[in-house]
């Protein structure tokens, strides 16, 4: 049987990023945010500026159908 370990932190993620990924798009919270900001850094680093980024406020995405249009905007949107 697997004994659980208490944790602080999330559960490990079922799907991990790959330096490989071939259109890593990042997700962040908040276009002024410093918490999103200091994770789309840090995906920026990990992806070597080669992903698009995405930043996001409460509300710009509701259902799956939100998601698929934001994936397929342009950065300007």
């Amino acid at each position: 049987m697997t004994q659980l370990r208490r944790t602080l932190l999330p559960l490990r993620l079922h799907i991990q990023p790959k330096r490989t990924d071939t259109r890593p798009l990042v997700l962040f919270h908040g276009k002024g945010c410093p918490d999103g900001f200091a994770a789309a850094l840090a995906a920026w680093l990990f992806y070597e500026g080669q992903a698009e980024f995405r930043g996001l406020d409460h509300g710009d995405v509701n259902t799956l159908a939100d998601l698929v249009w934001i994936s397929r905007c342009p950065p300007s949107c």
